[in-house]
């Protein structure tokens, strides 16, 4: 009786992973890599032909502005984000004016890692922003 259920598990198994859609990437391919990660280089910063470090991240990664808090409609206004700049806590602000050019690299945070890490608590979450030297 237990080998016949093996025996099943593993085709049902197969079945139900081979329905799962391909994902598509940035371009539109199969099997590329989804633009939602962590981490986001100056290439792709650059690429998005925004000076400065907040409009490349709107455009290149609106969710990392995402919340499930307290929100504003204000056009201009800069999200409730912790910026972390090389290990100091920083203001938001600090996004409106870092030109993309210095950026090395950004990693977003979930809020639960900034909690854990930064001891804040935020609804976004934090970005850490790494500059070229």
């Amino acid at each position: 009786m237990r080998n016949r259920f093996y025996g099943l598990l593993l085709p049902a198994g197969l079945a139900i992973a081979g329905c799962q859609p391909a994902s598509l990437g940035a371009r539109g391919q199969v099997g590329a890599p989804a633009q939602i990660g962590s981490l986001i280089g100056t290439e792709e910063l650059v690429g998005t032909g925004r000076p400065y470090l907040l409009d490349a991240l709107r455009v290149a990664r609106p969710n990392y502005f995402a919340s499930r808090g307290m929100t504003t409609l204000a056009e201009g206004s800069v999200p409730s984000i912790v910026v972390v700049l090389e290990g100091n806590v920083l203001d938001a602000e600090l996004l409106r004016v870092t030109p993309v050019k210095d950026v090395v690299q950004v990693r977003r945070l979930s809020p639960s890692e900034t909690f854990f890490r930064y001891h804040r608590s935020v609804s976004v979450g934090a970005l850490e922003v790494k500059l070229r030297k």
